[in-house]
């Protein structure tokens, strides 16, 4: 079929219609494959454009996207204090996978060169070189599984990831007014939190929590963080002042301030409100959807090479034999 200049003139227009619109800070996520481990080869990875203004956000086919899914050999092995740094190779490239030691402790030592493993994480650049910030790295037993990425990949690129995502017209037609809305709904969530931050007394060691939760969310960083960051805050240790004077009668004293910071963010990990990135390492993280799905993921996948030596082959009549047998 022959497409005239015209024509592909106003394809073109159409494609890119709202293309403004989609990176607009609210309207980011609209795109589905901006919330998704994006399965790619590393030749896509290296190809991906930054998005302008954006850190760790990058342009693939239209598509805005920050993690992915890959699957390699390693080559390399680096290790310093802070990170393990795998050279992973799929035959179309290779990237450095960066996993912070501090972000799991499911790794106790490193993989040997020439394992297989899938990778998902984020993509970054570090020092102008393309990288993957990686949230998981496990062990595959079966090659097959490399390969059948790959087509998939290829199959996703010539099908979904071809078509560039467009704004729906009802929201490019509605965008002032939807923005809006949707700063006045922030800037009123934010002005209540803010005032009841500010102007509530504090008398239970709960609500003393769930403020030291909120500011948390607000203001921790995403790797990590010691109980001690949120002491530093005078709000937060005025409120550890009115509840420890409401309890005891008197003005408190610093250690008690500080052993009130240190055992709400103990409530807070029992509660499942944060997460302690390593076992007495008294370094947390706020646990979100998107880190509870990750670290629910891993112990899946770790428990799943556990037992693929006695359960990975066969059908499930098979296995359910074989543990019978056993």
């Amino acid at each position: 079929m022959h497409f005239s200049r015209h024509t592909r003139k106003q394809n073109f227009c159409l494609v890119f219609s709202g293309f403004d619109l989609m990176l607009d800070p609210i309207f980011l996520g609209l795109d589905p494959l901006f919330s998704i481990d994006v399965k790619l080869l590393i030749k896509d990875i290296h190809s991906c454009a930054p998005v302008p203004g954006y850190q760790d956000l990058y342009l693939f086919q239209g598509h805005t996207i920050k993690s992915v899914e890959i699957y390699g050999i390693i080559v390399a092995v680096e290790q310093n204090h802070a990170m393990l740094i795998y050279q992973v190779d799929d035959g179309t490239g290779t990237v450095p996978c960066c996993l912070w030691k501090n972000s799991t402790g499911s790794i106790t030592k490193t993989l040997p060169l020439g394992t297989c493993v899938h990778v998902l994480g984020r993509i970054t650049d570090y020092k102008d070189m393309r990288q993957v910030t990686t949230f998981s790295l496990s062990q595959v037993h079966d090659p097959n599984r490399e390969v059948l990425h790959a087509l998939e990949a290829m199959v996703l690129r010539k099908t979904v990831y071809a078509e560039p995502y467009k704004v729906p017209v009802q929201i490019q037609q509605n965008a002032d007014k939807l923005k809006e809305q949707m700063q006045a709904d922030k800037d009123g969530e934010h002005l209540l939190s803010k005032e009841a931050t500010e102007t509530s007394t504090i008398k239970t060691e709960n609500a003393f929590q769930q403020r030291l939760l909120l500011y948390l969310r607000e203001h921790a960083p995403t790797s990590g963080f010691p109980y001690t960051f949120a002491r530093a805050d005078e709000t937060l240790r005025e409120s550890a002042r009115q509840l420890l004077h409401h309890k005891y009668g008197e003005s408190p004293t610093e250690r008690q301030i500080s052993e009130l910071f240190a055992h709400s963010t103990t409530a807070l990990v029992k509660s499942g409100d944060l997460l302690e990135v390593e076992s007495n390492s008294g370094v947390y993280q706020v646990l979100t959807s998107e880190r509870l799905q990750n670290t629910i993921e891993t112990i899946v996948r770790e428990a799943e090479s556990k037992l693929s030596p006695a359960y990975g082959n066969g059908s499930p009549q098979e296995c359910c034999a074989q543990e019978k047998e056993n």
